[in-house]
C-alpha cells in the first residue's frame, strides 16, 4: 500500500489503486483529466474534505454512481480516511485484490450490495470472495462485447451457459428481440450471439456452484461494472444453463 496517495475525494482508493503508477494521487495533484474530474473540482471549490460531505451526495457524478465508491465514501464519513485505509491495508494483507490484474475492478467489486462491501471492509473475508476468480476473466470479455457494435433490434440480454464437460464451462452473450419474464421462450428469440467470442473456464464444482457464481459475478458487473449503464438500458437480463430455467437477473422498472 501506498498510503501516501490517500484516499481521492470522491471515495477511490489512489492508496492501493494499480492503474497508473505514475499517479501521485488525487490529492497530491489529481489524476489526468483532473480538469474535468466534478467531485475533484467541487470539493476543491467548496473545501470539502472529500464527496461524503456535500448534502447532494451521491450526485450525478458517473464515478459516485458505482457501489464501491459510494461504500468507501460512507466509510470515510463514519469512520474517517484513516480508518479506511487501515482497512483496506489489513484485506491487502488478506489477499483481497482492489484491481485485479489489468482491470478497474476487483475482489469489492465483485460484491453486489452495500452490505457485502461494508461487512469485507470492517471484517476481512471470511471466506473466498465469490465468483472471484471467474470475475478477472468475464470483466474483460464482456466489456470487449458491450464496446462493440451491437445490433439496435436488441431489447434483452441472456447469458447462455453450457457445461462441457471435465470441468470445463462456456458462456455465450445473447442478444434478443423480444422480453417476458414469464415466458422463458424469449432467450430464445436470438439477433445476436457472441459466438465468435464464446467464454470458457474451468471450475471444479457442479453446475449448481457455477450458476451461483455466474449470478453472483452479473449482479456485481451491474452494479459496478464498465457498462453497466448500456446493460440496464435493456428491458431484462437474464442466466441459465440453456437446458434450465432462467434467472432474471434485472428488468427495467415499469412507469
Amino acid at each position: 500500500m501506498e498510503r501516501e496517495k490517500g484516499i481521492a475525494y470522491c471515495g477511490l482508493a489512489c492508496c492501493v489503486c494499480s492503474e497508473n503508477v505514475l499517479c501521485p494521487g488525487c490529492r497530491s495533484g489529481g489524476c489526468p483529466g483532473r480538469e474535468t474530474c466534478k467531485p475533484f473540482n467541487c470539493c476543491i471549490k467548496n473545501r470539502w474534505e472529500g464527496c461524503w460531505e456535500c448534502p447532494q451526495f451521491p450526485c450525478g457524478a458517473a464515478i459516485l454512481q458505482k457501489t464501491r465508491i459510494q461504500v468507501f465514501a460512507d466509510f470515510a464519513k463514519e469512520y474517517g480516511m484513516d480508518s479506511l485505509m487501515d482497512a483496506l491495508e489489513k484485506n491487502q494483507c488478506r489477499g483481497v485484490v482492489y484491481h485485479y490484474p489489468n482491470l478497474l475492478m476487483g475482489d469489492y467489486d465483485s460484491l453486489s450490495s452495500k452490505q457485502e462491501i461494508l461487512h469485507l471492509l470492517l471484517n476481512g473475508p471470511q471466506d473466498r470472495i465469490k465468483g472471484g476468480i471467474f470475475m478477472q476473466s468475464f470483466i474483460p470479455w464482456l466489456d470487449r462485447i458491450m464496446a462493440g457494435p451491437l445490433p439496435e433490434e436488441i431489447i434483452a440480454v441472456n447469458f447462455n451457459l453450457y457445461d462441457d464437460g471435465d470441468s470445463c464451462w462456456s458462456m455465450e452473450f445473447i442478444g434478443t428481440r423480444s422480453f417476458d419474464a414469464d415466458d422463458p421462450d424469449w432467450a430464445c428469440d436470438e439477433v445476436f450471439i457472441s459466438r465468435d467470442s464464446t467464454l470458457h473456464w474451468v471450475q471444479n464444482t457442479g453446475w449448481q456452484q457455477v450458476l451461483e457464481d455466474t449470478v453472483h459475478t452479473i449482479r456485481a458487473y451491474l452494479a459496478n461494472g464498465t457498462y453497466a449503464g448500456r446493460l440496464k438500458a435493456y428491458q431484462g437480463i437474464g442466466t441459465g444453463f440453456v437446458d434450465g430455467d432462467i434467472v432474471i437477473l434485472y428488468e427495467t422498472p415499469k412507469e
